[in-house]
């Protein structure tokens, strides 16, 4: 994870789930991507916490693409409850993150991974 995060890896997923917006796999991946980088390594704060908004605006635009992706929207709650440690003022929530999580849990309610990434 160390050498993705320092060989610009964040970048390169944020470009390819922005040019692959019609392919809902690829979204599904890049999302789950982001969310383990936020989540397992540490070191990498500095590098989501500069680039943490453009990466929950990313996430919410997914979600809100594939609204009835299950997994999908899973990864997304995933990826926007890792980027928030990384958030030092409430865009996280000005940009939509709770709205979209919420959304996510009303939709699939008995996806308990989902619910607890929530």
């Amino acid at each position: 994870q160390r050498c993705i995060v320092a060989g610009g890896g964040i970048s390169i997923i944020m470009d390819v789930l922005k040019g692959f917006r019609k392919n809902e796999e690829i979204q599904e991946d890049c999302i789950a991507a982001l969310g383990n980088l936020s989540n397992e390594y540490e070191d990498a704060s500095k590098t989501i916490a500069s680039n943490s908004k453009k990466m929950v605006e990313t996430v919410i635009a997914s979600m809100k693409l594939y609204p009835s992706a299950e997994e999908l929207q899973r990864n997304g709650c995933g990826a926007l409850g890792s980027l928030v440690s990384h958030t030092k003022d409430n865009s996280y929530v000005e940009l939509g993150g709770v709205r979209a999580m919420v959304a996510a849990m009303e939709r699939f309610p008995e996806n308990f991974l989902l619910q607890g990434f929530a």
